[in-house]
């Protein structure tokens, strides 16, 4: 008796339902034309952060020290 007030229930409410929008009725229309598939590079432009060696500490510490006021224009 349940999966009949179940089953009749659904049909009820089935029949109230709207048609599907038309935005979503061309999407499954198979006679619809679209445009050639162009593929990219999916990592162009990224950075590589794999690790690197360490470097000399030296060079490192006067690359990113200030300069001195006399060199600055």
């Amino acid at each position: 008796m349940k999966m009949l007030l179940a089953g009749a229930l659904c049909l009820l409410l089935a029949a109230c339902a709207q048609p599907a929008p038309p935005q979503f009725v061309r999407a499954a229309d198979a006679s619809v034309s679209v445009g050639a598939l162009s593929l990219g590079n999916a990592t162009a432009g990224t950075t590589d952060f794999r690790p690197a060696s360490p470097g000399d500490w030296g060079a490192v510490n006067r690359r990113v020290t200030p300069k001195p006021k006399e060199a600055q224009p």
